[in-house]
């Protein structure tokens, strides 16, 4: 995920986070940091701390000055992906519904974080919900097919 953000100080952010991997890039007017350590990036002389995710929010620490690249989740969109997570563990149970409750929950932060509608995240919430609870019953029917 790329996200570009303007600074008077600093000018332009680019700051780009692998999913998957959790691997960071980070561009300050145009100039690709060095990424020194695991959340830290030297550009121009200036070390630069990377605070959070895009889960949870990032921000950049330059020059002691922080700046928000991704605002936090709101409480709503907390509750929203916890559901998945929950019903998921409840209804399917064990490793298997806690692995896709936890990956539905994560899945529908990142499409929350595309849109400011409401309305759109309940209906990520929901459709994440029913894709997981769809995958995790019938994982459930084979394992019980190839064991009788």
């Amino acid at each position: 995920m790329t996200e570009r953000i303007y600074n008077q100080k600093y000018g332009d952010i680019v700051y780009t986070e692998n999913f998957w991997s959790g691997r960071k890039t980070l561009n300050i007017n145009g100039v690709e940091a060095i990424k020194t350590s695991k959340k830290s990036f030297s550009v121009d002389g200036k070390i630069v701390t990377v605070l959070g995710s895009y889960v949870t929010g990032v921000r950049l620490i330059i020059d002691g000055e922080c700046v928000e690249v991704i605002k936090k989740p709101t409480w709503y969109e907390i509750v929203l992906a916890l559901i998945p997570f929950v019903m998921n563990f409840v209804l399917i149970g064990g490793a298997v519904g806690g692995f896709l409750g936890a990956l539905s929950g994560m899945l529908s932060i990142l499409f929350m974080r595309k849109t400011g509608n409401i309305a759109y995240k309940v209906l990520i919430t929901i459709a994440a919900l029913s894709v997981s609870l769809v995958v995790g019953f019938v994982i459930a029917m084979l394992v019980v097919a190839l064991l009788y």
